[in-house]
């Protein structure tokens, strides 16, 4: 069971969003338009006024590891190709519910690739440069805490 808060772009999106019961009613209700098998027991529940999604947990669950991918490139752009293909699938499958594009306005949307492309690449490089700034920002004050934990730094 996870506790759930709400979306942080739901409220700042251009385009008017559906009335959910509940942001646990919301994430259930997409995950099981999204995905051809949900897991067991998947349910949206409230306590004391928080929201809460229940599912069957799977040990042996799908995971991705990069531990493997030994700097080769090519393995990692068939994964990310992959993932896109899965990704563009789900669209697909949940698409013209709740008033969301349907399948002919998503394939409009990619004919018109010129028009967002560029503004897509350069939200992604931005996105990059603050990834790489809060890993840097991360790893400083990680290495800060380990040095004052270090029995030298105790005297």
């Amino acid at each position: 069971m996870g506790h759930v808060v709400a979306a942080a772009r739901a409220p700042v999106l251009p385009c008017p969003q559906p009335a959910w019961e509940s942001e646990a009613r919301r994430i259930v209700d997409i995950q099981r338009r999204v995905q051809a098998i949900t897991p067991a027991f998947l349910t949206d529940l409230t306590f004391d006024g928080q929201s809460y999604v229940l599912k069957e947990l799977l040990p042996d669950q799908d995971r991705l590891t990069l531990d493997h991918w030994d700097g080769k490139l090519a393995r990692l752009e068939m994964v990310m190709c992959d993932m896109g293909a899965l990704l563009a699938w789900a669209h697909l499958r949940s698409s013209g519910r709740q008033g969301s594009a349907n399948a002919d306005a998503w394939m409009a949307y990619g004919a018109d690739v010129a028009s967002w492309r560029a503004d897509l690449l350069d939200h992604a490089q931005a996105g990059q440069q603050q990834v790489l700034a809060d890993w840097e920002s991360y790893a400083a004050a990680y290495r800060e805490a380990e040095r004052q934990r270090s029995p030298a730094s105790r005297g």
